[in-house]
């Protein structure tokens, strides 16, 4: 894959949520205001509006961007990983199998970590103070 076509998706993933933020904000005043007074405010704080926008433009064009990258350098870290250590790709294997009852074993140990925090001194997390 060529680099102006490796830079040209994100690019474009970039611009379209320049876009679709500006999109929403328009459409979001003018739903609630009225046209008039969206263009109102708009001209009058539009140096801080469309850089806001192109910051989220940049952000997720450079996020897609590093997700390709680090994708990529998984992929290469996992294969090696397995060819070295034949007995990581037996657990690997395994783990495979427990793939529909992973998420339930998960929260399961979530539950059972908190329940028996208290008593292990780890630190709990309060959503509220009772």
């Amino acid at each position: 894959m060529s680099t102006s076509i490796a830079l040209a998706r994100p690019a474009g993933f970039g611009l379209g949520a320049f876009a679709a933020l500006l999109a929403i904000y328009f459409g979001a005043l003018a739903l609630v205001s009225g046209w008039s007074f969206t263009l109102a405010p708009f001209k009058e704080f539009w140096y801080y509006v469309l850089p806001l926008a192109a910051g989220f433009g940049v952000q997720v064009a450079l996020f897609l961007k590093l997700r390709e990258v680090v994708s990529r350098a998984k992929q290469a870290g996992a294969v090696i990983a397995l060819r070295r250590w034949p007995a990581l790709n037996r657990i690997c294997g395994r783990l495979k199998r427990l793939e529909p009852i992973a998420p339930a074993l998960t929260w399961l140990l979530l539950v059972v970590l908190h329940l028996v925090g208290g008593y292990l001194h780890l630190p709990r997390i309060k959503l509220w103070n009772p």
